[in-house]
């Protein structure tokens, strides 16, 4: 039985092909696990462009709702949002970034704590999407001194030639209005003729008539207006008679009038100066033999007369106003070193919020004092005599005024198109009413000194007076309404400074436009104030908006 010996360990030829065998395994092994850790593990690119597309993503869902933006610029963003987080009350947010390469994205949330979104960003940019609007305010007419319209004077030198006024005979008239180039429109305020009786014993009466005239140059059936002219209150003679009109207004340039005779009784009612001759193509007789059944139009002929009116022109007083509205946001997060890293991404704004560098307003159902419309964390009202504002004098969102004048704060220029909504009334007699005051448009110590004051009249009607100040302290009337119902009137004022001009509307509806122009004032007036003068007055709202105007 053959015997084999037993081994107790490796060759060195066996150690050291196995050790080199393991080396490689190991070296495999490290680099297995090393591509897998790349597998599994994010970037830096991707780790960046996830947390940034997380924080716009945040972004969007706060801003996408703004009702206001307080602060927008290339690296902050301030805004309201209706409640957030329940208590009914709108609120701030805040995104900022210092512009610094490094720093953090912070945001704040009602002006607490800043909280770090991003510890370190290499770019935070925001550009603003807006629209704009024009409201056009157009040039006032100016009416102009009244004169001579339609025919010419009437002389009674020389043979005098007539025609008979009767039933069968209505004589007339008609003419093109004389009137400037450029006039808008036009009216008569009078027409004078040469008449005298036709027989004293014969008391005939008749109607002097202004009617619209056709292209043919014959009256219409249309009767703008009459006035009753009777015999008896006629001369013997030829004279010179003056007849006064007051709704033939508004008047196209192209419109024509005739002017007609028309019997009413008795076998003649008057005679009418005229010639059978001097009649003009812009001013000449008509004629009806049957009671205005038919009219023939004799331009040879002429019935004297003077039509004396007015017409309205455009003054240069025109103006627009532009008011911007952001619509959209985009905006640019890079967090890594690399522009790779760029996350962008763009917002719509669903309320398109105005844009405005000044906004006050109140309802009056709280504390006036206390409110702060542009979220700027300061209080927009004041009194001007300071203390405390007695919320006794409110009832039910409307300020029964006592003494005390409230006023807009801080001061601000106005210096961009200003618009003022304000609701007042006045509801006892006396002194200078319910009044609104503002100086504006501010130049060093000039600005535009403007108040409208309501005012209740013992007939139970109010009146509405818009004043300004052509001269330090003196008020001067811009327009007046008067028989205004007691209920609140409502008063808008538009102010465009670039234009030196201002709109005044009441109850809605436009007054008109009216130049102005700037006095030394006290500089600390800075300001629009509420206050009663000399009766009792109730305030229901007031606006104030300060339309930003784009680079």
């Amino acid at each position: 039985m053959a015997i084999h010996p037993t081994r107790s360990g490796y060759t060195l030829i066996e150690l050291v092909v196995s050790i080199g065998a393991s080396t490689v395994l190991v070296l495999g092994l490290g680099s297995s696990m090393y591509l897998a850790g790349q597998a599994l593990a994010p970037s830096e690119l991707l780790t960046n462009t996830l947390n940034a597309t997380e924080v716009l993503h945040n972004l969007t869902d706060d801003v996408q709702n703004a009702i206001y933006l307080s602060e927008h610029t290339d690296n902050v963003i301030e805004f309201v949002v209706r409640d957030m987080n329940g208590d009914s009350v709108p609120d701030v947010v805040r995104y900022e970034w210092s512009g610094t390469p490094g720093d953090p994205l912070i945001k704040k949330f009602n002006y607490g704590s800043p909280v770090q979104l991003i510890d370190a960003v290499q770019n935070f940019e925001l550009k603003y999407n807006t629209r704009s609007t024009t409201e056009e305010f157009p040039p006032s007419l100016i009416e102009s001194e009244e004169q001579l319209i339609g025919g010419a004077l009437i002389s009674f030198s020389g043979t005098q030639r007539v025609s008979a006024i009767y039933e069968a005979g209505w004589p007339g008239f008609y003419f093109v209005p004389v009137i400037a180039d450029g006039a808008e429109s036009w009216n008569v305020t009078k027409v004078k003729l040469g008449l005298s009786q036709y027989d004293v014993s014969d008391n005939g009466s008749f109607y002097l008539q202004l009617r619209s005239a056709t292209a043919g140059h014959i009256p219409t059936s249309e009767v703008l207006e009459q006035t009753l002219v009777l015999e008896s209150s006629l001369s013997s003679s030829l004279t010179l008679k003056e007849f006064n009109f007051s709704a033939v207004k508004g008047l196209l340039p192209t419109d024509r009038l005739c002017g007609v005779l028309q019997h009413l009784d008795g076998t003649y009612s008057g005679k009418v100066k005229s010639h059978y001759r001097n009649g003009e193509p812009y001013a000449h007789a008509v004629r009806s033999n049957n009671q205005g059944s038919s009219w023939f139009s004799e331009e040879d002929e002429i019935v004297y007369h003077e039509v004396w009116g007015t017409y309205y022109y455009g003054s240069d007083n025109g103006m627009t106003v532009d008011r911007n509205y952001f619509t959209g946001l985009n905006v640019t997060l890079q967090l890594g070193n690399t522009t790779e890293s760029q996350v962008r991404t763009g917002i719509p704004l669903l309320n398109s919020p105005e844009l405005l560098v000044g906004l006050w307003e109140l309802d009056f159902d709280n504390d006036p004092l206390t409110a702060d419309t542009n979220f700027d964390n300061l209080n927009d009202w004041s009194l001007k005599e300071g203390g405390t504002f007695d919320t006794e004098t409110l009832a039910q969102g409307v300020w029964e005024s006592d003494e005390s004048i409230l006023r807009t704060a801080p001061d601000h220029d106005f210096l961009e198109p200003t618009t003022v909504v304000v609701r007042l009334r006045a509801t006892t007699t006396g002194g200078e009413g319910a009044v609104f005051e503002m100086y504006s448009d501010w130049d060093n110590s000039n600005a535009f000194a403007l108040r409208g004051r309501v005012t209740r009249e013992t007939n139970n009607t109010q009146t509405y007076t818009a004043e300004s100040q052509s001269s330090p302290g003196v008020w001067n009337q811009v327009v007046r309404v008067e028989n205004l119902p007691l209920d609140f009137i409502e008063v808008r004022v538009v102010i465009s400074p670039d234009d030196m001009n201002h709109a005044q509307f009441l109850q809605g509806n436009l007054l008109d436009n009216y130049t102005y122009s700037r006095v030394s004032t006290d500089n600390t007036k800075k300001y629009v104030s509420l206050y009663e003068s000399g009766c009792d007055a109730e305030f229901d709202y007031i606006s104030i908006r300060v339309s930003e105007q784009p680079e």
